[in-house]
């Protein structure tokens, strides 16, 4: 998601039970020119989620990150490929992350109206995500 929207957009990972980089992830992004062999998962109570509009969780039967607040998160039910442990089930994975973004960021675009304390903070140039999860273009039924 990094590599897709740069640094216009306040993008962080957090997974329910964070571990070191699986090898395959690292291998499968290196094959479209991103590299992530530098990243460290993190658990969600280190990062602060109210700095975000959408926060999306990816899990199908997983444990998915519960939410606190108001925040309602976008679920995209992708499976973990690390229970498959082959290759192309990380490829499979990270092409459907990539479609899935590639949709929600069509709702970036599309956003017009953005809360007075999230224009300034972009027209200052500080990096933060559009608050859209009321939008119909990012409800949960559009991004599947």
């Amino acid at each position: 998601m990094r590599a897709r929207f740069g640094p216009a957009r306040l993008i962080a990972s957090a997974g329910s039970k964070p571990s070191t980089l699986n090898p395959l992830a690292v291998a499968v992004m290196a094959e479209i020119g991103i590299d992530i062999a530098g990243h460290r998962p993190k658990a969600p109570e280190n990062i602060d989620l109210a700095r975000f509009g959408p926060i999306v969780t990816l899990c199908a039967d997983e444990v998915c990150l519960v939410v606190p607040g108001a925040v309602r998160p976008l679920h995209w039910p992708i499976a973990d490929p690390a229970q498959v442990r082959m290759t192309d089930a990380f490829r499979a994975t990270r092409d459907e992350i990539g479609s899935s973004a590639s949709r929600l960021g069509a709702c970036f675009c599309r956003a017009t109206l953005m809360p007075p304390a999230v224009e300034a903070t972009r027209r200052r140039g500080g990096a933060r995500e559009f608050p859209l999860l009321g939008s119909h273009c990012c409800s949960n039924e559009s991004m599947t």
